[in-house]
């Protein structure tokens, strides 16, 4: 709330799922071997595309200039 009080309501927001069936996610995997056994490659893969997403909007400026910014990861397991 104390971003709202300071910098006004937000303009966009977003939401980010992984998927299991992602190429680099099956390309790491063992012959046999589901996505749902490797939790760590999952969690590597979308640190890496959260990265990419990061970086295109507060380096590059996809969305024009920002004000402020905030961002959080929330874990689910099945």
């Amino acid at each position: 709330m104390r971003y709202v009080q300071k910098y006004g309501r937000p303009s966009l927001f977003m939401t980010m799922t992984a998927n299991k069936k992602w190429p680099e996610i099956q390309r790491e995997l063992r012959p046999g071997q589901t996505a749902e056994e490797r939790q760590d490659i999952i969690a590597r893969v979308f640190a890496i595309k959260i990265k990419r997403i990061k970086e295109a909007l507060f380096k590059y400026g996809v969305f024009g200039r920002r004000v402020a910014h905030l961002y959080t990861v929330e874990w689910q397991k099945k």
